[in-house]
């Protein structure tokens, strides 16, 4: 009795020490993504890879229609300390040149949010990743989707 209560105690420690490392693993307020402060965005971005991918809802599966990838490295965003934002392009001189648009962002978790200033305000995915930030967006209208996977790399 004594063996079987012994081998009992040390399976259920090893199950509670085992959860215990599983449920601190994950523990990560911002969705999974290590740099979402404010902060970590700040500065100038410019594209180097997008990615498109189209897909059509058939008998309840999302069956992939299309899909296509492209080098870009002529166009980004700079992100503000203030909260706000402009697009930039490379121009035929090489030289970069800014939108003369400022336009405001928010970061809530794992959410870039885009700030019009009529109120329609678009939400993407993002995540940061040493100088890499990536950017997500999907849209779905019916039985159509299209998911947008953007990276930048800081300057």
């Amino acid at each position: 009795m004594k063996k079987y209560l012994l081998n009992w105690m040390t399976i259920m420690m090893v199950a509670i020490v085992s959860v215990s490392f599983a449920s601190c693993r994950g523990d990560d307020e911002n969705g999974g993504n290590k740099d979402t402060d404010a902060s970590s965005i700040v500065g100038t971005w410019v594209e180097f890879y997008e990615k498109e991918t189209k897909w059509t809802l058939t008998d309840g599966v999302w069956v992939k229609t299309n899909e296509k990838e492209n080098d870009s490295g002529k166009k980004g965003y700079y992100f503000g300390a203030d909260g706000t934002y402009y697009k930039i392009h490379l121009s035929s001189d090489g030289s970069w040149e800014k939108n003369s648009t400022v336009s405001s962002y928010s970061i809530q978790g794992n959410k870039l949010i885009f700030l019009d200033k009529v109120g329609s305000n678009k939400s993407y995915t993002f995540s940061i990743s040493g100088t890499v930030l990536e950017i997500t967006e999907t849209e779905t209208w019916g039985d159509k989707r299209e998911d947008e996977l953007k990276r930048y790399r800081k300057m």
